[in-house]
């Protein structure tokens, strides 16, 4: 069995204040992606039962989700990275959108995740506490590995949230990890320099004992709170992936530009090529420099994004200083660093949506078939984390794994010099069912006209890498 130290996970928890505005959740989905976090516990999606369909299309990976009967309050979800390696043992909800449990087996360990969302109201949410302090330990499959994360409407202070906590012998991870250090993931938009603390993880303390960081954060689109993000030694070698190119650059007439002169000079140089190698010695020089110009553009706009997070903390950190006139002005600065943060994110949302080849529209399109099998897709995880070898032996380490990957295809591969009486022997035993006709068999060796490849081209579809350089139709 794994030991603590084994453990890897990230785990972030924020009230987003409403997801069913299609750009909003799309940004928010990006940015957490971007921030690479396994799990996530949001709070106020607003999500009645007609739209968590919607939310789940858009999540690339799992999503549990804790209904609301109002689209405009509470609602609760958990979402799971779509890499994040893990098997459901079973799942609980409150009946009120407001708590959510999912216990999960996850790098040998049962591990119980708890998003909860308290009321605003004092009694409420005293009655609110007592009953959730009774559902997690009546539902929960582990003592030692337990996160409890939410919006309790409660500051640190509050004698009924101290002792719930103590009741479920949880630790607050801001603590442990920032002990002298404050913490305010609540800026009220109405009172203007008043900032609290409303969102917590608690965990476990085995949890607590190994946290890495804990650590709050600016969402986009989301006005008034922060995320708490939580992890513990994530992170995990990868090599190389395939690269697709985000057909959003071919509008960039810069990008254009260069293009055509990478063609130009191409043809130019080895104009002694016969029109078929030439094609394909264009296509690698197109794709190392679109990979390289991207790149470019990538680190440019997380450098923009970095700065306006900087800029947006320090805002935030002086306010309660600020009055009168000054303060008008700091916050109409600040909301406009804040826009600007919320456009560049939005626009790494179009970016991503583009990249994935959704072919759906927000505005009411329907494609069942399509619906269907990307929710299977979405079940599927591109990293293998576990491999059975021959001997029998399960195999968890990245290098064991490449390893085993590689001696496989080159067994599988290798030449055995079998003899041609052999293989002649072996396909006259074979029987064929069919056999093609003399006209089919024509039809087949000849050679391709320039309309059946001019057809072919303008059947595929948009946003389609037809072969192995990344490159698509478009």
């Amino acid at each position: 069995m794994a030991s603590i130290n084994d453990i890897k996970l990230s785990l972030a928890t924020i009230n987003v204040r409403g997801l069913n505005d299609n750009k909003k959740r799309k940004t928010i989905y990006q940015w957490i992606r971007d921030k690479r976090i396994n799990i996530s516990c949001l709070q106020e999606t607003f999500a009645t039962k007609g739209v968590i369909k919607k939310f789940e299309r858009d999540w690339k990976g799992h999503s549990f989700h804790a209904p609301s009967n109002s689209n405009h309050s509470r609602g609760v979800s958990i979402l799971v990275h779509k890499n994040f390696d893990f098997k459901l043992i079973n799942k609980h909800y409150g009946d009120d959108g407001r708590r959510i449990m999912v216990n999960i087996e996850t790098q040998n360990k049962t591990v119980c995740i708890i998003n909860a969302y308290a009321p605003n109201d004092l009694c409420s949410r005293k009655i609110f506490l007592k009953k959730l302090v009774t559902w997690v330990n009546k539902h929960s499959l582990s003592n030692s590995f337990t996160y409890l994360a939410g919006d309790f409407n409660s500051n640190y202070d509050c004698k009924f949230l101290q002792s719930s906590i103590k009741n479920l012998k949880l630790a607050d991870a801001w603590n442990c990890v920032n002990k002298d250090e404050p913490c305010y993931t609540f800026y009220d938009t109405a009172r203007l320099g008043y900032k609290s603390r409303l969102d917590y993880v608690f965990v476990s303390n085995p949890i607590a004992s190994v946290l890495k960081s804990v650590k709050v954060a600016k969402v986009p689109k989301v006005p008034d709170h922060r995320a708490i993000i939580t992890e513990i030694d994530c992170s995990l070698e990868r090599g190389k992936g395939y690269w697709i190119m985000n057909t959003s650059i071919l509008k960039d007439p810069k990008y254009q530009e260069e293009i055509i002169k990478i063609i130009n000079s191409t043809c130019k140089d080895y104009s002694q090529l016969d029109k078929q190698h030439l094609w394909d010695f264009c296509k690698v020089r197109i794709k190392e420099f679109s990979i390289a110009y991207c790149c470019s553009l990538a680190k440019l706009r997380n450098k923009t994004l970095n700065e306006l997070e900087m800029q947006l903390h320090k805002f935030e950190s002086g306010i309660e200083l600020i009055t009168g006139e000054a303060l008008k002005h700091h916050q109409h600065t600040k909301q406009k660093l804040s826009d600007e943060y919320d456009l560049l994110y939005q626009q790494k949302a179009i970016g991503a949506q583009l990249r994935s080849k959704a072919r759906w529209l927000d505005e009411g399109e329907r494609n069942t078939k399509y619906f269907l099998s990307l929710e299977k897709n979405h079940q599927l995880n591109n990293t293998i984390f576990k491999l059975e070898n021959d001997n029998g032996n399960v195999i968890s380490k990245p290098n064991e794994i490449l390893n085993e990957c590689v001696n496989f295809y080159k067994n599988l591969y290798k030449s055995d010099n079998i003899p041609d009486k052999n293989i002649s022997d072996y396909l006259a035993k074979t029987e064929i069912p069919y056999k093609l006709s003399d006209e089919e068999r024509q039809l087949c060796d000849g050679t391709v006209s320039e309309n059946e490849c001019l057809k072919a081209i303008n059947h595929m579809k948009p946003n389609k890498s037809p072969g192995d350089d990344g490159i698509p139709i478009d």
